[in-house]
């Protein structure tokens, strides 16, 4: 009955972002979908799993704050809009909490269980806070529920939790490298998995907001850069990946392709806008020559890059594909200059014990 429960909330969750998604807010479903998809997973196998109702609450707060916005109800309603503002606190401020009690659920540090207690309070504070001051962050207007004479003191709270925040950001950093460089074996993969994706994201926030000081306003690029906020969901899969330790172990491979990709995609973009700007100051502005140069230079460009890119990081971060590779590529090479089985067959047992390494290699020959 709970984990219908616990499906039924998530399916709720996921049904507000489509219903924004369909009202014209597409970036809305992008936000934070998997979180309570994953908490739901979670869950379902350990209740008391506390990164999953983690995931989960981050879910409902998602969930909340939307309803607020593609109904209308925080123009229409200056106590909403107040309920909305204080909302943001804890659906931000609680999220580096994965940090403390991945993957067991709990705080394992004497360290962790006081960053957990300091980011609890400022998510608390702050969101109280923000519901009694005045004026509102989004609209300017006065807000109904602020308390007349209190708001020098909602002032010096919101001035103290943002250092606090800071704080225990920096607290949850180094308990979850400590926790990460005395991790062995299996545990080390499944903290491999959370930094890879909190690396990914946070590389993708910085160059979103980057890119968005230095775009014009009302541009259409700012709508990409907005799609590109899917990337968080990341977060929550990598949780799922490590918990429940399925595709544990390809961690070094999904490393390797996404910077790889990463790395050929800079590459090539450079190779276009260089050769767009190389060419177009030789030739008149109207003329479609650079770009046609340029996009043909780059779609040339490409596969050489990737090979080359792929090759040196698998080298790096999937050694035991890049052996096996490069074991089967010696074979073949072999085989084209000597056919003969005598010589063939113990060649290609020792390339299968090589890169498959099997307990045991049985040939049938005919």
């Amino acid at each position: 009955m709970r984990a219908v429960l616990l499906w039924l909330g998530a399916a709720a969750f996921l049904a507000v972002g489509i219903l924004s998604a369909v009202g014209g807010e597409p970036t809305i479903l992008i936000g934070f979908t998997a979180f309570p998809v994953v908490g739901a997973l979670i869950l379902t196998h350990d209740l008391h799993n506390g990164v999953g109702w983690l995931l989960y609450a981050i879910g409902a707060l998602w969930t909340l704050s939307t309803l607020l916005f593609v109904t209308g109800a925080i123009a229409a309603s200056p106590a909403l809009e107040a309920v909305y503002s204080a909302l943001a606190w804890p659906l931000w401020v609680c999220m580096p909490l994965i940090g403390v009690i991945f993957p067991t659920g709990r705080a394992q540090t004497r360290l962790g269980q006081w960053m957990l207690v300091l980011t609890l309070a400022v998510a608390v504070v702050a969101a109280l806070a923000t519901l009694v001051w005045t004026p509102m962050y989004t609209s300017g207007r006065d807000n109904p529920l602020a308390i007349p004479g209190w708001l020098p003191a909602v002032n010096l709270v919101l001035n103290v939790v943002v250092p606090a925040f800071a704080v225990a950001l920096v607290g949850i950093l180094v308990d979850l490298g400590i926790r990460w460089f005395r991790s062995v074996g299996t545990e080390r993969l499944q903290y491999r998995w959370l930094l890879f994706a909190l690396a990914v994201v946070i590389v993708q926030l910085m160059t979103t907001g980057i890119v968005s000081t230095l775009l014009p306003e009302g541009s259409p690029l700012q709508t990409v850069l907005g799609v590109t906020g899917i990337i968080i969901n990341l977060i929550p899969i990598a949780i799922y990946i490590a918990i429940s330790r399925h595709g544990l172990y390809d961690i070094g491979r999904v490393v390797s392709r996404t910077i790889t990709y990463a790395i050929v995609l800079v590459a090539v973009i450079a190779v276009y806008a260089g050769t767009v700007i190389g060419i177009g100051s030789l030739l008149p502005s109207d003329s479609p020559v650079p770009v046609a140069a340029s996009t043909l230079l780059a779609a040339a460009v490409f596969l050489p890059i990737l090979r080359t890119v792929e090759r040196r990081l698998d080298r790096r971060f999937d050694r035991p594909r890049y052996d096996a590779e490069r074991i089967v590529d010696e074979f073949g090479a072999h085989v084209q200059v000597d056919v003969d089985p005598l010589t063939t067959v113990p060649e290609l047992r020792a390339a299968v014990e090589r890169s498959l390494q099997p307990v045991a290699v049985g040939m049938w020959l005919r």
